[in-house]
């Protein structure tokens, strides 16, 4: 509302007020003349006062002047001490003095004087019920309790100011004289009240007015600026042009003599100041980095995107760079650049104190204003350097890209494409390909289902993402593309084309065919190998048959065959065969082919190399025979992989086509290998079982041969203990016989008792010829005698080493010369030799039936051994018979002793690096002690040293049977504990309770290395060192035989210990005599 408007509005007032007051003194006038009354005059005194207050304060439109111009003329008019008005203020809360008359006046306004309306007060009163009230005073009482400055009113009228019924405030009018006011006076000063209220409110309206008139001015000189430095920046993104336009208007328009803006660069998160003009001009290119204003007023205003002002200096000033000389006397702004609610830098602007005393707020407001548009141009500087660098991007990604990348208008013609794009469609330049369509370029039919795409995605706006198509050329080849289409829209968002990108994927479809026909591979090798795994080996030709069959389907042959090598290497059998529905089978005369004639074959078994031909010509020079061969059977393709186990080809595996040409992937090799690898365990397991069954059936034929020959070895046990037996009897009996007439028939018939059906006959040796002493049967004549003694004639005596045995003599050109009485039913002969003194003293001869010959292995070491006892026997008895003659009792002593002596051996033998010597010397004529040495046929030294129990003839008797069986069981023996053993198991036969032997027992090796040595209950073995006197005994556990008859347990009792034979060692074993023997005095 205007000045004038505000004049035109208090004159109506004034004008409604003067026609009142002309109302209300007609009313005095028609009073005066009716009453006549003084009151009426005083009332009309109080309107006229009334009106002229009006008149004086409607003409004037300042607040202040209006109020202080109120309270002046109530006091004058009305001969009055004190007048004031109180205004609310914005919170109601509080009533604040804005006018008052007289020094009292004067001072409450300067202490700005407020009272709160909710104290118990008659103001609160007043401004709380609306109406106007009357107060007298008496004394000092005062009006205001506590204020000393109106203690001299005594009476007092509040008056409420209202405008449109809110209450803006109260006037106080007081008077220094009592009863002052009347209530009939309340209407004329509340009429006055009223036409004050209106006059604050024009007043305060036309203040508003002028200050919205200031802000109207103001604000068009900020849009005027804005509008200069926007004419400067729009169309422009140069930097120092439109910086030029705000430092200008900073300076010239606005009187700023300090500027300067501070942008971030975030890249290098550093802040740069672009512009310094005027006193900041030194500060222009200052760079510093974020890290560095940690307490910088520069990031405080940047973090909270708000403007500070600084009046002087400030500590968050960066003493490096700012110095007190001269800052602290600027005043300056600090205004953040924000964009999208982002700090981009921070522009400065003030200036000294002395030339201004603050920065105003439209100021600020200005300078937030060109804080925006200098945020805003530097966006667009930004934008429009990425705009560039997104440009140079998209030109190096349409040049460069693989994929192909194009842009189509409404007509589906090409308006843009990528290079690659323009090559790959067969045009040298993208520029070749604007106008034309995919009609120009693919086949119809691929291009017509593209272009019906397109159309659709223009009618529905429906983009197609990541479509797959196949797209066939003229050339009749084909590829695949991965392409996205989508609507091509302008800025009003209206589908002006289409535009796409195309990623050639013809490899990955290729690689994905490859995949799914490797998963279908891996699947039927799985189920292959599955199958194959647990299958019984009967079933396993059965299996590759239906294995070839689902190969050669799989692999869409025509024919799958397995060769497999024969024995002998050098030809290849078609083992198994799957032939496709109408294809016939192989030709029989090529199912078993010689690889000599073959050489393509035969380097195929030798190298491993697979052979692999789409076409027979394509197959080497040399394989003549192969193609001739190849073609006779009416193949036109084929793949042969060998088949290898190990490090060995056992055959190979085919595939082949009859009809058609066929190439062969690597991956049909990979299969038929893999294929031929899970074959080939089958044939090396089918190969094992038959292996393992051929196994058990050796294995059982073992045992059965293993069970006979156990059985034959019982046998063969029960034999030799019946033998044992046998000789334990015959031992027993012979030794008893000491008279040589007595003994020969004794031997006869011992040894006839083997024999089921036998004559015999016993020769002893005189030295020149045998001489018949005994016979049996149809021998037992002279006939019979005179054919043993000649026919042993026939033989030299050198001969009679071991036993001789005639199958049929009746055949045998020397013995069937002689006229054997009743001999013919018995035609197997045997010579058996009687050894005294390792020479042969006598001959058993016996005619038996021919099947004895077939026993005879198992009865000779039996026989030999009787024999040998039985020569020991005659050899006593001879000796006892020779001494018998010359001394009868005594000479028998004599002879026994002697023959004991004989029995002891008087020589050193020759055994390599040993000295061996033996002596005896009997303590009565003939005694038990017993010592031995010779060699066996293992060519080992047996030495044997023992005493039997007990003394005289008897113990000699037992010594001499002792003698005989250590030098049987001794032949071939190495073990000293082995032989002892053997001894003791013969000698428990022939001892009494009472009677037991012990013995020594060392055996030399051969090699003259070591010796065997074991003893049975006899004195240990002593060891005489030369490096010290006392002799060493070597211990060695035992007991004496014939105590323990239990074969196991007295050789768990007995130990055997191996002694090296060290240069310069001496031994000595000797008879319990040694340690009894006394001198001559019988010391």
């Amino acid at each position: 509302m205007s000045e004038q408007n505000l004049k035109n509005n208090d004159d109506n007032q004034v004008e409604k007020l003067e026609t009142r007051i002309e109302m209300l003194q007609n009313e005095i006038t028609e009073l005066k003349v009716q009453s006549g009354s003084a009151g009426i005059e005083h009332r009309a005194l109080q309107l006229q006062t009334v009106a002229d207050i009006a008149r004086a304060t409607s003409s004037i439109l300042h607040l202040n002047e209006l109020l202080s111009t109120t309270v002046e003329v109530i006091i004058e008019r009305f001969k009055l001490c004190y007048a004031a008005i109180f205004l609310l203020d914005e919170t109601k809360r509080f009533a604040q003095l804005k006018a008052g008359t007289g020094d009292y006046g004067k001072k409450m306004l300067e202490s700005n004087y407020n009272f709160d309306i909710e104290d118990i007060s008659l103001i609160s009163r007043c401004l709380s019920d609306g109406q106007a009230h009357i107060a007298f005073y008496e004394g000092k009482g005062g009006v205001q309790k506590g204020n000393h400055l109106l203690s001299h009113t005594r009476s007092e009228i509040l008056l409420p100011l209202a405008f449109q019924g809110r209450t803006i405030g109260i006037m106080t009018i007081q008077s220094d004289q009592p009863a002052t006011f009347s209530f009939e006076d309340i209407p004329v000063f509340q009429t006055m009240a009223d036409q004050v209220s209106n006059a604050i409110e024009n007043a305060r309206l036309f203040e508003q007015t002028l200050a919205t008139k200031k802000q109207a001015e103001a604000r068009l000189r900020e849009m005027q600026i804005m509008q200069r430095v926007s004419s400067a920046v729009t169309g422009t993104v140069d930097l120092e042009k439109v910086l030029d336009a705000l430092f200008n208007e900073l300076s010239n328009e606005m009187g700023f003599t300090f500027m300067l803006l501070n942008l971030i660069d975030e890249p290098k998160h550093q802040m740069r100041t672009v512009r310094a003009e005027g006193l900041a001009k030194k500060m222009h290119g200052l760079v510093r980095q974020l890290e560095s204003l940690k307490n910088d007023i520069l990031l405080d205003v940047i973090n909270k995107g708000k403007i500070e002002i600084v009046d002087g200096w400030d500590d968050r000033f960066d003493r490096e760079i700012f110095d007190r000389e001269g800052h602290d006397k600027i005043v300056r702004a600090f205004v953040p650049l924000k964009l999208r609610g982002k700090s981009i830098g921070v522009l400065e602007a003030g200036y000294l104190r002395s030339e201004r005393a603050k920065i105003s707020a439209e100021e600020i407001r200005l300078l937030n204003g060109l804080a925006e548009q200098a945020a805003i141009t530097v966006d667009n500087m930004r934008l429009f350097d990425q705009m560039n660098h997104e440009r140079d991007l998209l030109h190096a990604l349409m040049d460069n890209i693989p994929d192909s990348i194009y842009f189509k208008d409404i007509e589906s013609k090409f308006i843009r494409t990528t290079k690659q794009m323009a090559k790959k469609m067969g045009f040298s330049d993208p520029d070749e390909m604007i106008g034309k369509t995919d009609f120009d370029i693919f086949t119809k039919e691929h291009a017509q289902q593209a272009y019906n795409d397109e159309q659709r995605i223009l009618e529905t706006a429906s983009p197609e993402i990541e479509i797959e198509e196949k797209e066939t050329w003229p050339d009749s080849h084909c590829t695949w593309v991965s392409t996205t289409k989508m609507p091509l829209c302008d800025n009003n968002g209206k589908i002006i084309g289409t535009f796409g990108v195309s990623r050639d994927i013809t490899k990955r479809k290729l690689m994905e065919e490859a995949l799914r026909f490797r998963l279908q591979f891996e699947e039927h090798i799985t189920s292959l190998s599955t199958k194959f795994i647990n299958l019984d080996v009967q079933q396993i030709d059965e299996a590759i048959s239906d294995a070839l069959k689902v190969i050669g389907n799989f692999t869409e042959s025509e024919r799958c065959s397995v060769f497999l090598l024969d024995e002998t290497n050098t030809g290849l059998t078609r083992k198994y065969e799957w032939c496709a529905d109408g294809i016939s089978r192989f030709p029989e005369k090529y199912s078993i082919l010689t690889l000599q004639g073959f050489p393509l074959l035969y380097e195929l078994m030798n190298s491993a190399d697979s052979i692999i031909a789409k076409k027979i010509d394509d197959m080497p020079q040399e394989a003549l025979n192969e193609k001739e061969m190849l073609r006779n059977c009416g193949i036109s393709s084929l793949i042969y992989v060998p088949l290898k186990f190990g490090s060995y080809t056992i055959g190979m595996i085919g595939l082949e086509s009859v009809k058609n040409e066929k190439s062969w992937s690597e991956d049909t090799t990979t299969l038929l290998t893999i294929v031929g690898e899970v074959f080939t365990n089958a044939f090396a397991r089918k190969n094992a079982e038959e292996r393992l069954q051929k196994a058990n059936n050796l294995l059982e034929l073992r045992v059965q041969q293993r069970t006979f020959d156990l059985k034959k070895s019982n046998e063969l046990l029960e034999a030799h203990i019946s033998q044992l037996n046998f000789l334990n009897i015959s031992f027993n009996k012979l030794s008893s016989i000491i008279f040589i007439d007595k003994l020969f028939p004794a031997i006869l018939n011992v040894f006839l008792q083997r024999f089921p059906k036998a004559a015999g006959s016993i020769l002893l040796w005189n030295g020149e010829n045998f001489n018949c002493e005994c016979s049996s049967g149809e021998l037992d004549c002279q006939t019979g005698k005179t054919c043993s003694e000649k026919s042993l004639q026939l033989f030299s005596h050198s001969d009679f080493v071991n036993p001789i045995i005639i199958d049929d003599w009746t055949a045998d050109e020397r013995l069937s010369q002689f006229k054997w009485p009743g001999m013919h039913s018995l035609p197997c002969y045997l010579a058996i030799p009687m050894t005294m003194g390792n020479k042969c003293g006598a001959v058993i001869q016996i005619f038996t039936k021919k099947e004895y010959a077939a026993l005879f292995p198992l009865e000779q070491t039996l026989l030999v051994t009787l024999a040998a006892h039985a020569a020991i026997c005659l050899s006593n008895a001879l000796h006892y018979q020779e001494l018998g003659k010359k001394f009868r009792i005594d000479g028998e002593l004599e002879a026994a002793r002697s023959i004991q002596r004989r029995f002891t051996p008087n020589y050193k033998p020759d055994i390599p690096g040993v000295n061996l010597k033996g002596v005896y010397y009997p303590a009565f004529e003939v005694g038990g002690d017993y010592l031995d040495y010779f060699r066996n046929e293992a060519g080992n030294w047996v030495i044997v040293i023992a005493d039997v129990s007990g003394k005289g003839i008897p113990a000699a008797l037992l010594m001499t049977t002792l003698r005989s069986t250590f030098r049987v069981e001794a032949k071939r023996e190495t073990s000293a504990k082995n032989l002892l053993c053997a001894v003791n198991n013969f000698m428990t036969l022939n001892l009494d309770d009472k009677s037991f032997v012990t013995a020594l027992c060392i055996i030399i090796n051969k090699d003259c290395s070591s010796m065997s040595y074991a003893r049975a209950g006899h004195p240990m073995l002593l060891k005489l060192n030369r490096q010290s006197e006392a002799p060493e005994n070597i211990a060695c556990g035992g007991l004496a035989l014939g105590l323990v008859p239990e074969t196991d347990k007295f050789a768990s009792i007995l130990e055997e210990k191996s002694i090296p034979l060290v240069s310069g060692d001496r031994y000595l074993i000797y008879t319990d005599g040694l340690i009894d023997a006394t001198d001559p005095e019988k010391n």
